[in-house]
């Protein structure tokens, strides 16, 4: 990417976006057997959704993934224009670091046009904390031997938002989430929409998007039993919308700000983005819900949209049980309202309340 001002790299990304197809993503061939870990194709729609372990990429799936993430976070509004023409950098430096477990999620068109993605990542041990070397090496060694790790053990592997802003505090402020073996968790990121396109069939795949997960980990055992991370007012309002029981930390300041020179200025400004923990035990008791989605999505793309309509106003609302804290003795605030104080409290970027319209503009978590 040439050395442009950043609007003309965010118009040429942008075209660039609205004609990229990436059929071997959602078709393989992989690199692993047992890599993808969940496909699904609808006959109504047309959309093909596909759950692929990061290690069963192969080298050119890997840099076409790594394209269109650095397009998509920089249309989204989270990477530099200015540093990405300067350093002149076509992939995303970010890809490089994700552990082999991860899982990516990716929807779209039988032709190869990606729509909706998000990604589930492992806890990993940070390699860029030299102050730390000597607890990161007794962490190394425990995992050699076997030991399991529980999310409230002081020497455990970290989850990025832990690492690079909110800290592990915050979270194992849940003493059920605290008990969880560190293998039972994964942090869910980066949930988006195609900023190249707006259309009723992108809102079904960040739908499709949504369903994979459910399908992922209820139907997954005891893989993976709560989810964490952190959400921007738009992903919150999905989830309300999805009916996911999830809560959220919304006075939690950043407390590490760490972006990597990519990131735009003040990407971690405190309210923009929330702690969130799912519990997958809380999503086990409405499988109903999610049974009657699947069969919402599987509907021609003009009825899919009435059809949740429907069913969100028949689905009764599940309030998080599994691991909400008492607030007697919690020292942070949990709350299921991912709109709380929204009126007042969250902030934008640019200094002002979020306008409708940014939701086009900024469809990611």
């Amino acid at each position: 990417m040439t050395n442009d001002e950043p609007g003309t790299v965010v118009a040429t990304v942008r075209a660039e976006q609205s004609e990229a197809l990436y059929p071997h993503l959602l078709a393989g061939p992989w690199e692993r057997s047992g890599g993808v870990l969940y496909q699904r194709m609808r006959t109504g729609s047309g959309l093909h959704t596909i759950a692929v372990r990061h290690d069963a990429l192969s080298e050119a799936q890997f840099q076409a993934l790594s394209e269109f993430r650095l397009q998509q976070y920089l249309l989204c509004g989270y990477y530099d224009p200015a540093v990405i023409s300067a350093q002149g950098l076509r992939t995303d430096p970010a890809l490089n670091a994700l552990p082999p477990g991860t899982i990516h999620v990716l929807v779209g068109t039988p032709d190869g046009r990606l729509l909706a993605y998000f990604f589930m990542q492992p806890a990993v041990i940070p390699s860029d904390a030299p102050d730390r070397q000597p607890q990161l090496r007794r962490i190394a060694q425990t995992l050699q031997e076997g030991t399991t790790l529980y999310m409230g053990d002081a020497d455990r592997p970290l989850f990025p938002s832990e690492f690079d802003t909110f800290s592990p505090e915050v979270y194992t402020s849940l003493p059920a989430l605290s008990r969880l073996p560190v293998e039972q968790v994964r942090e869910l990121a980066r949930l988006l929409r195609n900023q190249a396109h707006s259309s009723p069939l992108g809102a079904a795949a960040a739908i499709e998007a949504i369903y994979a997960i459910s399908h992922l980990t209820i139907h997954g055992g005891d893989a993976i039993q709560a989810l964490i991370g952190n959400m921007s007012i738009y992903a919150r309002r999905l989830m309300m919308r999805l009916n996911i029981p999830t809560i959220y930390a919304p006075l939690v300041p950043v407390l590490v700000d760490r972006p990597d020179y990519y990131w735009i200025p003040g990407m971690n400004i405190t309210g923009e983005f929330w702690p969130f923990v799912i519990s997958i035990e809380d999503a086990r008791t409405d499988v109903w819900y999610f049974n009657a989605l699947d069969e919402a999505l599987g509907l021609e793309p003009a009825a899919i949209a009435p059809a949740f309509i429907e069913l969100h106003e028949r689905a009764q609302i599940v309030k998080p049980k599994a691991l909400v804290p008492d607030a007697a003795t919690c020292p942070i605030l949990w709350t299921p309202d991912p709109l709380y104080g929204a009126s007042n409290r969250h902030i934008s970027r640019e200094g002002s309340a979020p306008r409708a319209e940014d939701g086009e503009r900024r469809q990611s978590s």
